[in-house]
């Protein structure tokens, strides 16, 4: 079998507005197939654990490019499930059902390439998880029921299925009296948090790129990545969750997982900011939102598409040194606030010697002595003034700084800048 990660990311960026129908075919299917399932989730809310299978799908397709990050999960996840009596059979029956439903829901897109990508994903999965369990002693008693809470895993299944909840209304986190716990949990979420934020920027000829992420707090909601659908195109992402800390941190982690999946096989900026709106309008708590902005490149005619939801503008520093905002009157709204909202693009060609800063509200709005905000004519000047575009963001980063003198940041600092050096 041949783990085809592109086929199976194209297909999950299909089927993920119908995971709930997804789910439901798989534990009728599951039940009808093999009843003596059934009492092991007898004390189960079946509902919630659909919503689990929902978010692990998601978190495996989102991480099958960073293995470091899934087979951790996975074994953790496989030593938890000793307790609620998972075997090697009941494994095979899962992993046959899961497959079958995955069919049921593609449809037409179903083939024998997609069939055999799944297959190979779905037996990695369920082999880290047996490793998992025989590495591992179960953490409590063989007729514990499977909605014990407190688990390493339940904090990436909430990451991953339901940001709107905070830390108050999760019964996750309201089970932690203890603050050691909670630490931990922290920790764990800031891991699976900082997985999402790419460890490199891309390798390509006459481009330099560079970027600089400080969260506020030990997790937060600026996020920025990048995707190469195919050989002559390559798409950025930037955004800022409204707020910071946790909230913000695990709508981050929707909004990333929804970003890959879409770009992976959506270049033009205006269609993928449109869907990733759609998506993440369909759950958003109320009162979040987030300011994106998407730009795609064609590497081969240099020219470029920027599509805005109401990020701030990013500037352009041009050849000759001169800096301007650009796209500021094309911004259409945040995502998550109307799920029909329009966008436009703003279209040219990306010049040699040419610079775009993307930057968060942490940078503009970075506070001094004396409550003075670094503001947007200190940012303009400071790129304009900076001899070399390969330097912008370093330059940029070094005089937040100075102007800071030391005082803790507000809000999260993030700064990237595309730059293309030669023709």
């Amino acid at each position: 079998m041949t783990l085809n990660i592109d086929r199976i990311e194209q297909n999950f960026a299909t089927i993920s507005p119908r995971l709930d129908e997804l789910t439901l075919t798989f534990y009728t299917d599951l039940f009808n197939a093999h009843p003596q399932l059934k009492p092991l989730f007898a004390h189960v809310d079946l509902m919630r654990q659909r919503r689990k299978l929902a978010a692990m799908l998601t978190l495996i397709v989102t991480h099958l490019r960073r293995m470091d990050v899934l087979v951790s999960v996975l074994r953790s996840l496989g030593a938890r499930h000793i307790a609620y009596g998972a075997t090697t059979e009941s494994y095979a029956w899962t992993d046959s059902t899961l497959l079958r439903a995955l069919e049921k829901v593609s449809g037409d897109d179903w083939d024998e390439e997609l069939s055999e990508a799944w297959a190979a994903a779905i037996d990695l999965v369920s082999s880290e998880m047996m490793a998992g369990a025989e590495q591992e002693e179960p953490q409590s008693a063989p007729d514990a029921p499977a909605e014990a809470s407190g688990e390493d895993l339940d904090v990436l299944m909430e990451i991953a299925s339901n940001p709107s909840l905070s830390f108050q209304r999760n019964s996750l986190f309201s089970s932690y009296v203890d603050k050691k716990k909670t630490d931990h949990e922290m920790n764990l979420a800031r891991a699976v948090q900082q997985s999402l934020i790419p460890p490199h920027l891309p390798s390509v000829a006459g481009y330099e790129f560079s970027s600089s992420y400080e969260p506020a707090t030990l997790v937060g909601g600026d996020y920025y990545d990048w995707v190469m659908p195919d050989d002559d195109h390559l798409c950025f992402i930037f955004g800022d969750v409204s707020g910071k800390g946790v909230p913000g941190a695990l709508i981050m982690c929707r909004l990333a997982g929804a970003a890959r999946a879409i770009l992976a096989v959506q270049t033009d900026p205006v269609r993928a900011l449109t869907t990733v709106n759609r998506h993440l309008s369909d759950r958003m708590a109320r009162g979040r939102f987030v300011t994106l902005a998407i730009l795609s490149i064609d590497l081969h005619t240099h020219r470029f598409s920027l599509a805005n939801a109401g990020h701030m503008p990013p500037l352009h520093r041009r050849s000759d040194g001169s800096a301007s905002y650009v796209g500021h009157d094309l911004a259409g709204l945040p995502v998550g606030i109307d799920k029909d909202a329009a966008y436009n693009a703003l279209e040219g060609v990306i010049e040699p010697g040419e610079t775009f800063v993307f930057y968060t509200d942490g940078v503009s709005e970075a506070m001094g002595p004396g409550n003075a905000q670094y503001g947007m004519d200190r940012l303009r000047n400071c790129v304009a003034a900076t001899p070399s575009t390969a330097d912008v963001g370093e330059a940029l980063v070094t005089d937040v700084r100075r102007f800071t003198r030391g005082r803790p940041p507000s809000d999260d600092l993030t700064i990237l800048t595309i730059s293309r050096v030669s023709g």
